[in-house]
């Protein structure tokens, strides 16, 4: 009996630290591919791919809306997306996204400034009890800058007056 439980013990850690789900980013299993994601089909993939205007293949979150969150939806991001590698040859049930990006927009400079400084305090509250504190807290008069890293991932949190956003990324590593 005391083997086992020796046993277990020394097993557990692997076996936690084995997990294939390291990038659950409110809900959102970034482990997952294209098609889980998206919902969309390989034409779409294509499209994009082609399009030398862009870094990545961009989609929407609408998909897996309803498995974020609901803490995270509360905080006021309109626009979530999903930010895949282009120039992937293979079948895209292969294919995982890079990048979860979501952000606020502001209408205008009033509306940055009644709106921003509760916004990124709503923001880090949640951030900070999931990730913990940020390794990187810069805070400037138009702009601040919040950095998390991860063993697997690496988080990025600005406010920028001059773009009028909130934004957040979630990398992978």
């Amino acid at each position: 009996m005391k083997k086992n439980i020796i046993i277990l013990l020394i097993l557990l850690p692997i076996i936690c630290l084995s997990q294939s789900n390291k990038h659950n980013v409110f809900g959102i299993n970034l482990d997952l591919d294209w098609y889980s994601l998206t919902n969309q089909q390989t034409y779409s993939y294509s499209i994009q791919d082609h399009d030398i205007n862009t870094n990545f293949v961009i989609t929407d979150c609408d998909y897996v809306l309803n498995k974020i969150e609901a803490k995270f939806l509360k905080l006021g991001f309109k626009e979530l997306l999903l930010l895949f590698p282009k120039g992937f040859k293979g079948k895209l049930d292969d294919l995982k996204p890079e990048m979860f990006l979501a952000r606020i927009r502001y209408i205008d400079n009033v509306n940055y400034a009644n709106k921003s400084n509760n916004d990124i305090t709503k923001i880090l509250s949640i951030l900070n009890e999931e990730y913990g504190e940020p390794k990187l807290n810069m805070i400037r008069d138009k702009y601040s800058v919040y950095k998390w890293k991860g063993v697997y991932y690496k988080i990025v949190l600005t406010c920028r007056e001059d773009e009028l956003t909130t934004t957040l990324i979630y990398k992978k590593d």
